[in-house]
């Protein structure tokens, strides 16, 4: 019936070049007549009765075998793909069509390929993280601070108070920078938010006190613009009050939580900053072993790939715009000063990236044979919950609703949440077999 001509592209896509025969040609424009009759008011014919000459004498032969062309296209495509041996990523284009002998070209975009190398034996370090005590005694020195007990003292502002300014403003440049009301501030040598030329400024001021001082900008100023250049800062003291921070005891430790030692107090700051230590780190490593993965791989995947996962970028940019900040993408892009289309390609690069990533991964996973079972996807929702500050008792009682989104959305969590744990085994040079397959 037809001729198959298959070429492998660079851009991982196959040219399909197909020459259909002239007797199925004929045959196809014999039908592609019956279909126009039947659509047609001819003349002297009844629908779907006119003969072939007719139809080709009123609509010209040039629709009979356009029609025909489209008819054969749908019937000889699938079979195309069997004879060329290959697995689409999406629906193949067609680049050119000859009418006169029927010739098709479709450029068929293949499915990505992913060879992952010998990816056990990928390593890298694993450092385990600590808290020392000095660490714990910090913590423990911010809990004191914010536990201060303050006093309205008449005297004027000494280091170590802690002032409330009814309005503070700074201006630079002819602009306003700083304009804020009860703004407190507390005189603190150590602060690295407060210069101190600011704070020396601030020393000695009373209730009721209005001040206006003169102040160099650091050349680190947050307003880039402003930096280095002269201030004028206005003030106006509501209160000054004496700060008195609390002894470091059980009673220290009761007021702030369910403690009832200082001791207790103190293994729980050590838990909770070690659990939060390593939970980074293990963030970290996991992105550093993925960039590991991605390294030694060889990714194929044709234009349409990306275009699909750059859409998904721009998607989630369109969806972050207008959540956080009720804009459309659009109208962020035109403030910008840039085009759509000019916006599109600075996400490029970060498409590029995730799509090559989620390919590697995906064929990691297959590889080490990664399932998921009922009982992961339990365990993130649990987990979940318990970063929401429910109870324990609670969070067995609440039962997660199969057909929601959110299972879906937890399940994917799960799931990328073993195959990065398993990645990371191998990288630690704890795992050397493939994974056993959990039930699904």
């Amino acid at each position: 019936m037809f001729e198959l001509e298959k070429q492998l592209l660079e851009t991982h896509e196959a040219l399909l070049t197909i020459r259909v025969d002239a007797d199925a040609v004929q045959t196809a424009m014999q039908k592609a007549a019956r279909t126009i009759a039947q659509k047609a008011n001819i003349p002297g014919f009844r629908k779907g009765k006119a003969p072939y000459h007719v139809v080709v004498r009123n609509f010209g032969e040039q629709a009979v075998r356009q029609e025909a062309a489209d008819a054969l296209l749908e019937e000889i495509y699938p079979e195309a793909l069997k004879q060329a041996a290959l697995t689409p990523y999406a629906a193949g284009d067609l680049e050119d069509l000859q009418l006169d002998p029927l010739v098709y070209q479709i450029r068929v975009p293949l499915q990505p390929t992913v060879e992952l190398g010998d990816y056990h034996s990928l390593r890298r370090a694993w450092v385990d993280v600590a808290v020392t005590e000095e660490e714990v005694a910090a913590s423990l020195e911010r809990i004191r601070e914010q536990e201060a007990i303050l006093e309205a003292v008449e005297r004027p502002a000494q280091l170590g108070d802690q002032l409330k300014l009814e309005e503070l403003q700074g201006e630079a440049g002819g602009r306003v920078f700083l304009h804020e009301h009860d703004a407190d501030l507390t005189l603190k040598e150590e602060d690295p938010f407060i210069s101190p030329e600011f704070l020396q400024a601030l020393v000695g001021v009373s209730k009721g006190e209005e001040k206006m001082f003169r102040l160099m900008l650091p050349a680190d100023f947050t307003v880039a613009d402003l930096a280095g250049t002269e201030a004028t800062f206005n003030i106006k003291v509501q209160e000054v009050y004496q700060r008195t921070l609390p002894e470091l005891d059980d009673a220290l430790a009761s007021t702030v939580g369910p403690y009832e030692t200082l001791e207790a107090l103190k293994d729980e700051l050590r838990e909770r900053m070690l659990k939060m230590r390593r939970e980074e780190a293990e963030s970290e490593y996991e992105t550093a072993v993925v960039a590991d993965l991605v390294a030694m791989a060889h990714v194929e995947y044709p234009p349409s790939a990306l275009e699909d996962q750059l859409d998904d970028v721009v998607a989630d940019m369109r969806d972050h715009y207008q959540r956080e900040h009720r804009m459309d993408l659009e109208d962020v892009a035109r403030l910008q000063g840039k085009t759509m289309e000019q916006f599109r390609e600075e996400l490029a690069p970060r498409a590029v990236r995730q799509l090559t990533e989620t390919l590697v991964l995906i064929e990691f996973a297959r590889r080490e044979e990664i399932a998921i079972s009922e009982a992961d996807i339990d365990q993130e929702y649990r987990a979940l919950l318990r970063t929401l500050g429910l109870d324990e008792e609670t969070v067995a009682q609440v039962k997660l609703d199969r057909e929601s989104g959110a299972y879906k959305e937890l399940r994917n969590r799960a799931y990328s949440r073993k195959v990065l744990a398993r990645l990371a085994q191998i990288a630690r040079g704890e795992a050397v077999a493939p994974a056993e397959p959990a039930a699904a």
